[in-house]
């Protein structure tokens, strides 16, 4: 059983209803049920992940849209699918498999379940909401929610998470829920064993005849005597009561040796306490979904991962590790991230990717169905290390190749900063409708800039656009051959072309800027920068393309 979806209603930064479709394991794919979240700060990306944790284990008010009025709904609605009638027989008590099973239906041959938590009062936050689909109607069956609690799991590492805390054995926390986990097996596997135990813990501290009990015994005796003189006749008595495995867990320590000596988690920095509880919380994930009946039969409990921020604190090396042992897990287990790291970029899933941009009052996820660029963008090696990211980005400047790559910077270090950062290098022009297509699947403002040899008579690279590949083709130029690059587009300098030809070249160039593909009038970069990147003519050209580029 997996989230299929959430539908958000004025719920924090998304303002009125918001609809979003998730990742789903299909078994077999490394990194299938991997759902990666990017965006700028304060975007959307840990509300998003928030609301589905609430859906589970309630929210609070507080987190109503600011910019919704007062009458606007607010709720989380989730939807489930999968082999959800097998999950309720397994991890919902008998009394109330029927109360879950009525609402299970069929949509597009998909096995479905909805629930929702209105937000009206704090009454209304308590209670989870089942729909009955044939009415369209939602209702809190009567005691529902301790079992919808019970009916999956959710395992989450916040960016605010203390790692301190959670290596510590509360109710709440990572190691908590572990250890929770293992006293409750023992005390099954190990029932002789433990009994032994009791058996000597009572002899010790509560047997008559041993010492401790003798001395407790007279400070009863004594407190006993002054209670009766005071307050009345009464009886006392001291009795350790039995320690319970969890109990006893509680008092464990963790301890690491890496490069020093052993100390405890606490003493060490905060990157190996957070790297210790998120592989911690890999563990955690896996012993409670794999659980082994009496009849030896294993029943896979869902279970829902989420990490904000898994890069923090992570040296880069720890961060890719990671993100391989993610993958392996979302082959079965859905897995939610939030994430400001490239090395948490999945090149291959594109479709994998959400990303949210942070619009005046509220927030926006781009879901880009992108299977069909992952081969050229990744098998074929168009895709490398930098363009990691584009993901990260609003806005992004493509020149051709490396050459162009590294003047570029040097140029418009010394007349527009700001931009160097949104560029990026296609390995050629041929490559510029993927990266096309990618930004325009994300919402990502994209331009191109191109030597001027992209307008020759043999150019296929603007086909698709018929009326500027006409204008090309009376343009009527070949390409100069076996010379220098600065004086490969000869043909085309104004100095080589009629009035009319100029005119043309003109339109054309036009035409191409009015889709953000930029040429160069005079040929390639090394018409226009030396090998320092300080100009050597043409200057008012580069100044007008990157004066256009800039308010794209």
């Amino acid at each position: 059983m997996y989230i299929k979806n959430i539908k958000l209603n004025n719920f924090k930064c998304f303002q009125g209803e918001y609809i979003c479709n998730f990742c789903i394991p299909d078994g077999k794919t490394l990194g299938s049920g991997l759902n990666v979240f990017v965006g700028e700060n304060n975007s959307g990306k840990s509300s998003l992940m928030e609301a589905i944790y609430f859906v589970r284990n309630k929210g609070k008010k507080d987190v109503k849209c600011i910019e919704s009025s007062e009458g606007d709904e607010f709720y989380i609605e989730q939807t489930f699918v999968g082999d959800i009638e097998n999950v309720v027989n397994n991890f919902v008590q008998d009394n109330k498999k029927e109360t879950f099973k009525r609402r299970i239906y069929e949509e597009n041959n998909e096995k479905l379940f909805t629930v929702k938590r209105n937000f009206e009062d704090d009454e209304e936050i308590k209670k989870i909401l089942f729909l009955n689909k044939d009415t369209g109607e939602y209702k809190n069956e009567s005691g529902i929610d301790g079992p919808f609690q019970s009916f999956f799991q959710i395992s989450n590492i916040w960016a605010k998470t203390n790692p301190e805390k959670e290596s510590k054995f509360g109710s709440s926390t990572v190691c908590g829920n572990l250890l929770s986990d293992i006293s409750e097996k023992f005390k099954i596997d190990h029932e002789e064993q433990y009994k032994k135990f009791l058996q000597i813990f009572t002899e010790t501290f509560n047997d008559e005849k041993s010492g401790l009990q003798a001395d407790l015994n007279q400070v009863a005796s004594e407190t006993e005597i002054i209670l009766n003189e005071q307050f009345g006749q009464a009886k006392l008595r001291f009795r350790f009561e039995n320690p319970e495995p969890d109990i006893l867990f509680s008092n464990i320590k963790i301890f690491v040796k890496d490069s020093g000596p052993e100390t405890e988690l606490s003493e060490k920095g905060h990157g190996m306490q957070r790297a210790v509880i998120l592989s911690l919380l890999q563990v955690y994930a896996k012993r409670i979904t794999e659980i082994i009946d009496t009849d030896g039969n294993k029943k896979l409990k869902p279970h829902f991962l989420f990490i904000d921020e898994p890069e923090m604190g992570l040296h880069p090396q720890a961060q890719k590790k990671l993100f391989e042992a993610l993958r392996v897990i979302s082959k079965t287990h859905q897995v939610f991230i939030s994430t400001h790291s490239e090395n948490f970029i999945p090149v291959d899933l594109i479709s994998n990717i959400f990303k949210f941009n942070k619009e005046k009052t509220s927030g926006k996820i781009t879901i880009f169905d992108g299977k069909n660029l992952t081969l050229d963008l990744k098998v074929n090696r168009k895709f490398f290390m930098h363009h990691h990211k584009l993901f990260f980005t609003d806005k992004a400047i493509f020149v051709e190749g490396v050459d162009d790559f590294e003047l570029y910077p040097v140029y418009l270090e010394k007349t527009k900063p700001h931009l160097k950062k949104d560029l990026h290098f296609i390995g050629g022009c041929g490559n510029y409708l993927i990266f096309r297509e990618l930004c325009d699947g994300f919402g990502i403002k994209s331009s191109f800039i191109f030597d001027l040899d992209v307008i020759n008579k043999n150019s296929t690279l603007f086909d698709k656009y018929s009326e500027i590949k006409e204008k090309i083709t009376l343009l009527g130029k070949e390409l100069l051959s076996g010379v220098p690059k600065n004086q490969r587009s000869e043909n085309l300098f104004d100095i080589s072309l009629s009035s009319e030809e100029k005119k043309l070249k003109q339109k054309i160039i036009e035409s191409l800027m009015k889709l953000n593909y930029f040429v160069l009038p005079s040929g390639a970069i090394e018409n226009y920068l030396d090998a320092n990147g300080s100009s050597i003519g043409n200057e008012s050209e580069l100044e007008n393309i990157f004066s256009k580029v800039e308010i794209i």
